[in-house]
């Protein structure tokens, strides 16, 4: 019995960049590109898609790399991730083989990047091969440098890199508000290859907890003077004490 096909859409700009397909499941994938180019972001959307439509996901983490407070503020439920960290790449590419065999996961991330030559010809086509059977989306992660998984991935994606987006009326007059990441179509058996796309990776604490306009900035809100009263609270040392280290004076 074939298991349910599919495909996840991600509701950023990636959906419009694979329409009408999505990112499709049971293939094997790759997301490539420098470092510090966008990699990570475009496989935190996959899996806070993945985990929010109630699927399980599994990220492969031999660098030990996952920052979990991160995962979750990009929408990934920690409580459907499955973490393997391995200690080396013979037993990451066990770990990925047997997550994606028993079929539990929808969406499968290899993060092999730094490994160099960790996927040959014969390792690619089993994990092909075990994405096709079992419905699986194995998604790797790279620096482009891996020849084997770029002849076997059906679909390949570059990330081009990230471009920081500062946030105006902060404290510091433009604090960091997320990042784009740039990423275009390389391979694909659904579409033509160089079309591109601009995914937006906000940071949740920071967005929309500091006025945009001078309006705002003029006209803070009750609740953000109290908080700014209590910033500006201080802890000092009354100096008459000096002999007695323990008396100190807390002023508002």
């Amino acid at each position: 019995m074939q298991p349910e096909r599919g495909a996840l859409f991600t509701n950023t700009a990636l959906d419009a960049l694979l329409a009408p397909s999505g990112v499709p499941r049971g293939r094997l994938i790759e997301v490539f590109g420098a470092p510090s180019s966008g990699k990570t972001s475009i496989a935190f959307a996959l899996l806070a898609a993945c985990t929010a439509g109630g699927l399980l996901a599994a990220y492969i983490d031999p660098a030990d790399a996952l920052f979990a407070p991160a995962a979750a503020g990009a929408g990934i439920q920690l409580s459907r991730l499955l973490v393997v960290r391995p200690r080396n790449a013979d037993l990451a590419r066990r770990a990925v083989d047997a997550v994606a065999r028993c079929g539990a996961c929808a969406l499968v991330v290899f993060d092999c990047t730094g490994l160099g030559d960790v996927l040959r010809a014969h390792h690619c086509t089993r994990l092909a091969s075990q994405a096709e059977r079992t419905g699986t989306a194995i998604v790797a992660l790279s620096n482009g440098d891996i020849p084997a998984l770029a002849s076997f991935s059906s679909l390949r994606l570059r990330a081009a890199g990230l471009t920081p987006v500062w946030q105006e009326g902060s404290a510091a007059r433009g604090r960091l508000a997320g990042c784009t990441a740039s990423v275009e179509v390389v391979k694909s058996r659904m579409h033509a290859p160089g079309k591109r796309a601009t995914i937006l990776a906000a940071l949740p604490d920071v967005a929309g907890s500091w006025p945009t306009s001078d309006d705002e900035c003029s006209r803070p809100s009750e609740a953000r003077l109290e908080r700014s009263t209590m910033e500006r609270s201080t802890f000092t040392v009354d100096r008459s004490s000096e002999a007695r280290p323990d008396r100190v004076a807390a002023h508002a």
